[in-house]
């Protein structure tokens, strides 16, 4: 951890960069359905219930991006399915503050060239600042493909991986907007298992 933070501190001072500059940038997924939900079947001739696994859970993916300065960019809304479907996103459509942007993938899942389209989205809302970003990220694959990483140098963007098994603690995405998200993602399944009801990706 020492040296993580050696370098992170050297990249800073090497290349100037300021706070309004430094991103941590992180995915989370979400499954529409509760996987534990399920169905209670009483065995033939026996007084005992069998359990049942109800249907696959479907995953969302969200790609968020947070600013050392406080600010949040747009996220990257992924869902599962070969083509995007107007009736997902149109609600918020009328929120000239949030527009995000959404993609598809066959399992909800981000992959290399979804990340990409991601940092080109990164560029865009970034562009207006002047000089070196530093962009924190997990040592996913689709982070260390050969694309995604010239992109980042020709943008003047840092790159710098948490150490594996470390983003519990040390990855802001993690520590302070993840965490509380999925207490309250477990709260909402409750809901649903509670009231058999389900959230549809246009509601999502």
């Amino acid at each position: 951890m020492r040296e993580y933070f050696a370098l992170y501190t050297e990249i800073l001072e090497t290349k100037a960069i300021v706070p309004e500059n430094i991103y941590n940038m992180d995915e989370t997924g979400r499954q529409l359905h509760p996987k534990a939900c399920k169905s209670l079947m009483r065995a033939k001739h026996k007084p005992t219930f069998l359990r049942k696994n109800g249907d696959k859970a479907e995953t969302i993916s969200i790609i968020e991006c947070i600013c050392a300065d406080g600010t949040v960019l747009n996220p990257t809304v992924i869902f599962k399915g070969q083509y995007i479907m107007q009736s997902w996103f149109e609600e918020i459509r009328n929120y000239d503050d949030f527009q995000p942007n959404v993609a598809c993938s066959p399992n909800g899942w981000t992959d290399n060239g979804l990340a990409l389209l991601w940092l080109h989205d990164f560029i865009r809302q970034t562009e207006g600042k002047q000089g070196y970003k530093l962009l924190l990220v997990e040592d996913h694959g689709s982070h260390l493909d050969y694309e995604f990483v010239m992109l980042c140098r020709q943008h003047d963007i840092e790159l710098l991986n948490f150490i594996a098994h470390t983003t519990h603690l040390c990855q802001p995405l993690d520590v302070g907007c993840f965490s509380p998200h999925k207490n309250y993602l477990q709260e909402v399944s409750e809901w649903q298992k509670l009231n058999l009801r389900t959230i549809s990706k246009c509601h999502f």
